[in-house]
């Protein structure tokens, strides 16, 4: 499986030329790699991952951050857009795992995250 991450590993084109040369393999993506330091929409980079690589992609990675770095703080701390990720999500019928990757030590904040994302499913 091969995982969004920071540079190259960000970009559609560097996917498209390993998928390519591996046609078996999946795609893991990281959502908050793909908002870290983008002069592009992260919106638009999550649809061009998903229309790019559809039924590839097969686990999702989520966490938030404010676009800096890595952070894994719990969604809706950051500023990513989890409402329009969500509907991308549901736009491209994913039906796969995810990983909540919220790195706090109270429990709450991770359980706190996995509420919103469930909100937000049940309700775009």
């Amino acid at each position: 499986m091969l995982e969004t991450n920071l540079d190259p590993f960000d970009s559609v084109d560097t996917f498209l030329q390993i998928v390519g040369a591996v046609p078996d393999l999946k795609v893991q993506l990281d959502i908050g790699h793909v908002h870290i330091g983008h002069k592009r929409d992260h919106l638009e980079l999550i649809e061009a991952f998903f229309k790019m690589f559809g039924s590839k992609i097969v686990y999702l990675h989520i966490s938030d951050n404010d676009a800096s770095s890595d952070q894994h703080l719990p969604i809706g701390c950051g500023s990513i857009r989890w409402p329009e990720v969500v509907r991308i999500f549901k736009k491209y019928r994913y039906n796969n795992g995810m990983t909540l990757e919220v790195y706090r030590v109270d429990l709450e904040y991770v359980l706190m995250s996995k509420q919103k994302i469930e909100t937000l499913w049940d309700n775009l």
